[in-house]
């Protein structure tokens, strides 16, 4: 799943920045009130709403959310967002 995140900078131009991180484990986020957190994050930047919908669509995203993601994901736990930046 890493290296299929990791390897869409290089083939969508769309993406101008990334970042891949694992959670650090820490106590309070394994244990908060409100759910433990997710194991990993995939943050991506776009420079218009039409680079991310280019990249959402793209065969080489849909392939890695299919074959890398889809398959070891625990239904229900992905949560994402897409938000503007000033």
């Amino acid at each position: 799943m890493k290296s299929g995140l990791l390897g869409l900078p290089g083939v969508l131009p769309e993406i101008t920045e990334h970042e891949l991180a694992d959670d650090l484990l820490l106590e309070g986020g394994q244990n908060h009130p409100a759910g433990k957190n997710r194991s990993v994050v995939w943050s991506a930047t776009f420079a218009s709403v039409e680079d991310y919908e280019t990249y959402e669509t793209s065969e080489e995203h849909v392939a890695v959310v299919t074959n890398l993601i889809k398959p070891i994901i625990v239904p229900g736990s992905r949560a994402a967002i897409q938000y503007h930046t000033k």
